[in-house]
């Protein structure tokens, strides 16, 4: 096992040539992490591995600290266009999900607990998922006001099967699963990351591996529709009505 230097909120330890990215899922995300994750999955590509499984511990994402998302959108206001604010504070996120879609080796999440918001689509860009043990999936952007454009709908439809979809986005309803009852969003069910080592390491001399692998995740179309749908964010929400709608988000689930 080796494990590389490590960020604040990244570190990424490599066992039978399966490089793992880990993080803590139960803290919200903010501009560090997604620019520490950016980089890791940048200096992973690098190794001598067959395929990236990002995995946030026994809780996989609680999404995206509301406080830092509404400070990125009044920086961005400051800056610039009011209208490309939305678009221009999802830029640390977005070049994320470009990593994904060009990364040489197959990528998977290894999920577990709550699986929430940016994390969810974090998940939905990886090209395999594993749950670790019960898992509830939640996408509360819409109750923002917006469309998830991290993982855009149609993507989310692909992961998700779009009736499940349509519940979480329009219903605001989350998705339950326990192995190995797995639904749609899960290709893999383990107890725990142990097992889920052992199936990696099963499965790694049969990843697909190099310039293919963008074209069999339909990488180029799914940054043409994440494009497409922070741009539709930008065309139907002010800013200032995004932060006014986190603020009564916060207010709702908190008091």
């Amino acid at each position: 096992m080796t494990t590389t230097p490590t960020s604040a909120h990244v570190t990424t330890v490599v066992r039978d040539r399966v490089a793992w990215l880990e993080f803590d899922g139960s803290r919200a995300f903010d501009g560090a992490f997604w620019t520490d994750l950016g980089a890791a999955l940048s200096t992973a590509t690098a190794l001598d591995v067959r395929c990236l499984a990002l995995t946030g511990g026994s809780t996989f994402s609680i999404g995206n600290n509301l406080a830092w998302l509404s400070r990125s959108v009044g920086t961005a206001m400051r800056r610039g266009d009011r209208r490309t604010a939305l678009h221009a504070s999802g830029e640390p996120m977005r070049q994320v999900a470009r990593l994904l879609g060009d990364s040489p080796v197959v990528t998977i999440a290894a999920v577990a607990g709550d699986v929430v918001g940016a994390g969810a689509e974090l998940a939905c860009l990886t090209d395999l998922r594993i749950c670790l043990g019960p898992v509830t999936v939640t996408l509360p952007e819409p109750q923002l006001g917006v469309v998830p454009d991290l993982a855009p709908p149609e993507l989310l439809d692909d992961v998700l099967g779009s009736r499940t979809a349509r519940r979480l986005l329009l219903a605001g309803q989350s998705l339950h699963m326990e192995p190995p009852t797995t639904e749609t969003f899960a290709d893999y069910g383990c107890r725990d990351i142990t097992e889920a080592d052992a199936l990696l390491h099963s499965l790694s001399a049969s990843f697909a591996t190099g310039a293919v692998l963008p074209r069999l995740r339909r990488a180029a179309q799914h940054a043409r529709l994440a494009e497409d749908a922070a741009a539709f964010n930008s065309r139907i929400c002010e800013p200032t009505e995004f932060r006014a709608s986190i603020r009564r988000y916060v207010e709702d689930k908190h008091g």
